[in-house]
């Protein structure tokens, strides 16, 4: 990198998405905009794609924990989105498992109010919480959290225990046009867990966390999902966690 008048000019092995090429190329930069990539070959190119350096668009988070509202001593929104700008990242989506869980329009409001006055200018969406609480027992109201701007659907770090209520967040928010984003697990079966199941874990005198009580909620999550898609074609489904 080297600095030029009001900008910088910047090498290194960039990737353009828009046009589906990657390669050596020189960038450079004037008060913050792109004025010009040159693609390299030859001498030029030499050595840069092993330096080290990724030209990048900006990245997407689409599971980031901010903490708050809750636990602003850990994290702020706005330390977030620093935190974001750092690593490369220019949008990241944040889930509802803050205290408390954003699973009304008003906590929608109050973190996209605190991305907007913290300047930064890294993208924040959040996501409303599938049932009040977090708590897995009533549908959190999804059409006022749609109305606000959520992103999508999730209880991040819990299941949704009941099959019945899946089925119906999954057909509800389908018709919204959002996704459910589900967190694969059986809590019959990993209750107590501290390792995963197997000859480690029974050395270790640790509770095991058997393959069944995540593949078994994966395979039920499909299956509802392919029964709700034939009465709402426009319901999805995202597993994340998945080990």
């Amino acid at each position: 990198m080297s600095e030029v008048a009001d900008g910088l000019v910047l090498r290194g092995w960039a990737v353009d998405p828009a046009s589906g090429r990657e390669g050596a190329a020189q960038i450079e930069v004037r008060e913050g905009v792109l004025e010009r990539l040159t693609w390299l070959a030859g001498a030029d190119a030499d050595g840069l794609d092993a330096d080290g350096t990724l030209i990048l668009p900006g990245l997407v988070d689409l599971h980031a924990h901010f903490r708050e509202p809750g636990n602003e001593d850990a994290e702020t929104v706005a330390t977030g989105q620093a935190a974001a700008a750092h690593g490369g990242f220019t949008t990241v989506a944040v889930m509802p498992n803050t205290t408390p869980a954003i699973d009304e329009p008003g906590l929608v409001a109050r973190v996209r109010a605190a991305a907007g006055a913290s300047g930064s200018p890294v993208r924040v969406l959040v996501h409303g919480a599938v049932t009040v609480g977090r708590k897995g027992e009533t549908l959190a109201p999804l059409g006022e959290l749609a109305d606000a701007g959520v992103a999508g659907f999730s209880d991040d770090g819990a299941p949704v225990h009941a099959a019945a209520l899946l089925r119906n967040a999954l057909a509800y928010a389908g018709s919204l046009g959002l996704a459910i984003i589900d967190h694969p697990e059986d809590p019959t079966l990993t209750a107590g867990a501290e390792a995963s199941e197997g000859y480690v874990a029974s050395v270790l005198g640790l509770k095991g966390w058997p393959v069944a009580g995540e593949a078994g909620a994966v395979a039920r999550a499909i299956a509802i999902l392919a029964d709700t898609v034939g009465d709402v074609p426009g319901a999805r489904l995202h597993l994340t966690h998945v080990s």
